[in-house]
């Protein structure tokens, strides 16, 4: 699942030259337009809700919304059988625009403030069978 880094991460992981429009660079720190990450689906994600993104600062501050939304409803999506939510990887090990909810260099991104969100409180769902 990508969750993007902020646009300061994003500045210290690539060259300025690098940083927009989206390039092989992202691919090497696991942002792959045609991979398991399905970062071309991400991308049609916020050109749907937002619009296109015209650099890359704007692209992560619209991704940030997509994060966070994105790992809120993991946490969301309770049922009977599932009684918790395990995430393989918190952080990266280099920089890296997936599954992570802080990044490499320990800046959290939305996708942080999404999991945090959500054990606060209790969500009712309602079922109308029982």
């Amino acid at each position: 699942m990508p969750n993007v880094m902020t646009y300061e991460s994003l500045k210290q992981t690539l060259p300025e030259s690098a940083l927009w429009p989206q390039n092989s660079l992202w691919g090497i720190h696991d942002y792959c337009l045609e991979s398991a990450q399905a970062a071309a689906s991400f991308n049609q994600i916020i050109e749907t809700g937002f619009g296109k993104s015209d650099n890359a600062r704007q692209f992560t501050e619209l991704a940030q919304w997509v994060n966070y939304n994105g790992y809120r409803g993991m946490f969301e999506g309770r049922s009977l059988y599932r009684q918790g939510l395990l995430l393989w990887m918190s952080h990266p090990a280099w920089p890296s625009m997936v599954w992570q909810t802080y990044d490499y260099y320990l800046e959290p991104t939305a996708g942080y403030f999404g999991c945090k969100k959500l054990p606060n409180q209790f969500i009712f769902q309602w079922n109308p069978v029982f």
